[in-house]
């Protein structure tokens, strides 16, 4: 299935509901083969006193990533922020620092190549006053927009290391925040979590998305640098949907790299999409870099990727839509 992607500001124009649909409808003849076109559409709605183009763009561009993380094919509408709930969203996320009110959820990883794994990607949730788990896009984009996502980094991270002590074995992939990744000292807080818990710093694979990392390069570079005089691994995920893929690689000394599971999408059925995945595995192993895809769903797509040389991958395939797998309190 192929997908074009959009990321719009408002105003006028049609309705991008009625946009995707008819574009869904559609069959393209291509050579010997009936494609469908699907449309992930990412809006943003003007906010005049806080916004400029760069920033409305971005938004735009992020409601659209985030449709395509969703599945595509959809709408995704990137609203101001109420701030009744916004308050009230802090409020809560301050109680649960203090209370210690977050838990965490761990995503298997397989092999592909039938020798054990023990890997695991690492998922926050919140705990409200009335015991019901709180989804992390209820609550990390206030997070985000009221400066908390550093506090919420380092709990995870801390979490991830008691994790590690009780489960030797195991190996946690945890990913940091934009806010986080300029934060050098957040290396040396880290070094002090290792030592107290006395755990083999391989443990932890520390990940960012492709785009926090284009957009923070030198910072990057340089956390990928000080993680390294740790012994923590490090990881790109989301991978694949950014400007330059490929100068990722060559620019970024990554350990890991986690395929962005809207290329997931269609991928047994799409040859050009196989070919652009292909590539950038190929530009991995070059690099000795170890591939993992997201988002893998079923048995298809995994041969696909078997083929194409991919060594471990994650998703309902692998975990199933209900089952958690580890957890802590």
């Amino acid at each position: 299935m192929a997908r074009s992607d959009r990321s719009v500001g408002s105003g006028p124009g049609p309705s991008p509901w009625a946009s995707g649909a008819k574009i869904s409808e559609n069959r393209v003849q291509f050579n010997d083969r009936t494609m469908q076109c699907t449309c992930s559409i990412g809006a943003a709605i003007f906010e005049e006193k806080s916004d400029g183009l760069g920033t409305l763009a971005a938004r735009a561009a992020k409601a659209c990533r985030l449709a395509r993380e969703a599945g595509g094919n959809r709408v995704q509408i990137d609203e101001p922020p109420n701030k009744a709930d916004d308050a009230r969203a802090v409020a809560n996320i301050t109680n649960a620092l203090m209370k210690d009110g977050f838990r965490l959820v761990f995503q298997p990883i397989a092999n592909l190549l039938e020798q054990s794994s023990h890997m695991f990607d690492v998922l926050v949730r919140m705990v409200d006053a009335n015991s019901r788990e709180v989804l992390p896009n209820q609550f990390l984009p206030a997070a985000e927009r009221n400066g908390m996502m550093r506090k919420i980094d380092r709990w995870v991270l801390g979490s991830a290391v008691k994790a590690c002590r009780e489960q030797r074995g195991i190996q946690l992939f945890v990913r940091l925040s934009s806010d986080s990744i300029p934060d050098l000292p957040l290396v040396d807080w880290l070094r002090q979590q290792l030592q107290k818990a006395d755990i083999l710093p391989q443990q932890l694979v520390i990940q960012v998305t492709e785009e926090n990392a284009e957009q923070l390069m030198f910072e990057t570079t340089a956390l990928v640098g000080a993680l390294r005089t740790l012994g923590c691994g490090f990881a790109v995920e989301h991978f694949g949907v950014g400007k330059s893929p490929l100068a990722m690689i060559e620019q970024v000394p990554m350990s890991y790299l986690k395929i962005d599971g809207s290329l997931m999408q269609g991928l047994p059925t799409n040859p050009e999409l196989q070919q652009r995945v292909g590539s950038y595995i190929r530009a991995a192993k070059a690099k000795a870099i170890t591939t993992i895809a997201e988002r893998v769903e079923d048995a298809n797509t995994m041969a696909v990727l078997w083929q194409l040389g991919v060594e471990f991958i994650q998703g309902y395939y692998v975990q199933g839509r209900e089952q958690v797998v580890l957890e802590t309190t």
